[in-house]
């Protein structure tokens, strides 16, 4: 009666650790609200906005056309929670030769956090189609607690799209943060090399949308590790008196 009453309470103790709600990290997701330059990103140059999910994204030729024209809109649906982050190489609206070609943003993690399965989800949007000339790219490194070189890096350009067989709007594609992550760097580059006209490489600029999605991991309660360990030495002691029953 003892081992099957102990037997219960071990069960029930893992199906508490089961239940727990997940473990949630300090992470660079878009939930804390919305609006430019979201809580913890260190912004250098150009423009990061936290838009809620739905939002659309317009794709903009202002180099191929007399004036400006849109060749390309779509409503994104975050990966994960109600909001997602927008990367541009400068605020809507802002004139082309205004505008950076490259833009860095970084956000400390404030811990390692790939050994939960955490995904960082990216989606170019170009109208460039000639990775020759105009290999527009988002790009994200990934660094440890004191390493100087990045861990990983991983990337989204017009020639990846090309090899993919598409154009314009790659998809959400999900990379996996490397062990012992602490920190991120995006990177968003308007690329133009060896065009008849200078300023061309400030034109046709390129938008990422960004998502950071932790893993689900169950972490248990103070009580619930009470409670197995508690459990668990009950069998012990049952099994230590069946022993000592036999050897009478």
């Amino acid at each position: 009666m003892i081992k099957k009453s102990v037997s219960i309470a071990v069960l029930a103790a893992l199906a508490a650790f089961a239940a727990t709600p997940a473990f949630a990290l300090n992470n660079p997701g878009f939930e804390a609200g919305l609006g430019a330059n979201p809580t913890g990103w260190v912004t250098p140059g150009g423009a990061l906005t936290s838009v809620v999910s739905g939002t659309t994204v317009h794709v903009i030729d202002d180099a191929y056309y007399p004036t400006p024209t849109e060749i390309y809109s779509t409503a994104v649906t975050a990966m994960s929670g109600n909001n997602f982050g927008l990367l541009e190489t400068c605020p809507a609206g802002t004139p082309a030769l205004s505008c950076a070609t490259t833009v860095s943003f970084s956000f400390n993690l404030g811990g390692p956090v790939s050994n939960y399965g955490d995904l960082l989800w990216m989606r170019l949007f170009t109208a460039e189609y000639l990775p020759a000339n105009y290999n527009d790219s988002v790009s994200v490194s990934y660094f440890g607690a004191s390493s100087l070189s990045a861990l990983a890096t991983d990337t989204i350009s017009v020639q990846s799209m090309e090899d993919a067989g598409i154009n314009t709007d790659s998809g959400w594609q999900g990379f996996a943060v490397p062990v012992g992550t602490q920190s991120l760097m995006l990177q968003l580059n308007n690329v133009a090399v060896g065009t008849s006209i200078p300023s061309d490489a400030f034109y046709n600029r390129p938008i990422a949308a960004l998502d950071y999605q932790a893993a689900v991991t169950p972490v248990p309660e103070a009580e619930t590790s009470a409670m197995m360990l508690a459990g668990l030495g009950l069998l012990g002691l049952v099994a230590r008196r069946r022993k000592s029953r036999v050897a009478k």
